[in-house]
């Protein structure tokens, strides 16, 4: 019954194998080219529509818009098309000839060396029994009177066993080169100033003007308190921004609450992320940026909807 159980073991083992191997066909053959082939689709759909805010996270790469587009979506796929070419000429590299050749040189050489020592150890180890048979033809001989026998001399030649040395070449270690870090300067975050007025918003005499810190200090995503726009009343008489609205050129709009005045010299700062409201700082409560680095315009639209003031940077 024991070698029953083993064979079906075995059996069951080899079957299990043959899934797995079949298994692994599958993922390599079939699904692992689906992957690739739709990867730079998928990557182009997803700036082109800028899903989950990706076109502005890789606005930083040529050709690509904050807000995404056709266009965007285009140079996305050209890039990604351009990376899996990249990275299946390192793996081929990997696989070269090269590689493996150099490795025979030291298994070749090393071979002699082993063929030389086991030779010398037989030579060693059979040097006794030849000296004892040597010695036994003489009693042989005496004790056959009759028709002698040829008996076949042995002749034992005992070499010197003198330990041979064989150098093994060692590979001379190939110099590598390390790169020495290069220390990148931070960016100095700028601010944007404009005094581009167009109209005072209920009174003649008074004029407002927008400075914008557009870009955040680190990862704009974790620190979006670092970017804010701030409106002074350079005029001479008192600012009602009750419910007035600030926009930029993507249409993202904020509504500033009731009873935010400026008299002549305030300054009220917008900022992008969360907190809470007080007479001179105001939260816009988003979890992206707002702001492009790369250029956008400030509106500022009283209550009737008219413009008020306006600036474009970048």
């Amino acid at each position: 019954m024991s070698r029953l159980d083993s064979f079906s073991d075995k059996l069951n083992s080899a079957r299990n194998s043959r899934w797995r191997f079949l298994l692994y066909l599958i993922i390599v053959f079939v699904l692992l080219p689906v992957v690739l082939f739709l990867l730079p689709f998928m990557v182009a759909g997803a700036i082109a529509t800028n899903y989950r805010e990706a076109a502005h996270r890789l606005s930083f790469l040529p050709g690509i818009s904050e807000t995404g587009g056709v266009v965007s979506g285009v140079v996305a796929f050209v890039y990604t098309f351009i990376a899996l070419s990249v990275f299946g000429a390192v793996l081929n590299l990997g696989d070269s000839p090269e590689t493996t050749a150099s490795n025979q040189p030291a298994a070749t050489t090393v071979a002699p060396a082993a063929t030389t020592q086991s030779a010398l150890a037989e030579t060693d180890t059979n040097t006794p029994a030849q000296e004892e048979t040597t010695s036994d033809p003489p009693a042989t001989t005496a004790t056959t009177p009759s028709t002698p026998t040829p008996t076949p001399t042995r002749t034992t030649v005992r070499t010197a066993s003198t330990p041979t040395t064989t150098a093994v070449p060692t590979p001379s270690p190939t110099p590598t080169t390390t790169a020495v870090p290069t220390q990148t300067p931070t960016p100095t975050p700028t601010t944007t100033t404009a005094a581009t007025t167009i109209a005072g918003g209920g009174s003649d005499d008074s004029q407002l003007s927008i400075s914008v810190h557009e870009d955040a200090i680190g990862d704009e995503y974790d620190n979006l308190d670092d970017e804010y726009v701030t409106l002074t009343n350079t005029g001479e008489s008192t600012l009602d921004l009750s419910m007035w609205q600030i926009k930029d050129i993507a249409d993202h709009t904020y509504t500033i609450p009731r009873s935010v005045t400026l008299a002549p010299g305030e300054s009220v700062t917008l900022y992008t992320g969360h907190g809470t409201d007080t007479d001179t700082e105001l939260y816009w409560g988003r979890d992206a940026p707002v702001w492009n680095n790369n250029g956008d315009t400030v509106f500022v639209f009283d209550t009737d909807g008219e413009l008020v003031a306006e600036h474009t940077y970048g």
